[in-house]
């Protein structure tokens, strides 16, 4: 049973890799969970995989999305902790719901995927805040992110 929990987990992996690009993968998640935002806590989950059904992706995608959906949001508590220590003066509810759902993305990815390099997603999410937030978006995630990953340095020494 485990291993084929482990190999479901891989061929979805594999296939988000073959069919989607990481940034491709990267969007549709941060999307999702910009959404999420919009919706009671029960009704996230569905309309995520509303959002990836109407993008008109094969029903393999979808669920390969759907589990890294998933994943993200179980990190979502540790890394709003991380977020809201690192933005002094700011709290969560104060930013623009676009450029949360890129904050808490790119900390995902720092934090819990050792297989992205730090300055990559750092880098993805400047782009996204710069695509999908207000003019000043891409500076604000960048120092974000910049003092996430230097209070992270420091602690870890």
């Amino acid at each position: 049973m485990r291993k084929e929990v482990k190999e479901e987990k891989e061929s979805a992996a594999d296939l988000l890799t073959k069919e989607l690009s990481q940034r491709a993968r990267r969007e549709y998640v941060m999307k999702a969970l910009f959404l999420a935002e919009f919706h009671e806590k029960e009704e996230q989950e569905a309309q995520a995989e509303l959002f990836f059904r109407m993008e008109n992706l094969s029903d393999e995608l979808v669920d390969a999305l759907l589990s890294r959906y998933r994943w993200a949001v179980l990190c979502l508590s540790r890394v709003d902790l991380i977020l809201a220590e690192a933005m002094q003066g700011w709290s969560l509810s104060r930013i623009g719901k676009a450029e949360l759902a890129i904050l808490r993305l790119a900390a995902i990815e720092i934090f819990f995927d050792p297989e992205i390099p730090t300055a990559v997603s750092i880098n993805e999410a400047v782009e996204l805040a710069k695509r999908y937030g207000a003019e000043s978006s891409g500076g604000f995630v960048n120092g974000v992110l910049g003092r996430v990953v230097r209070r992270h340095d420091s602690e870890s020494i």
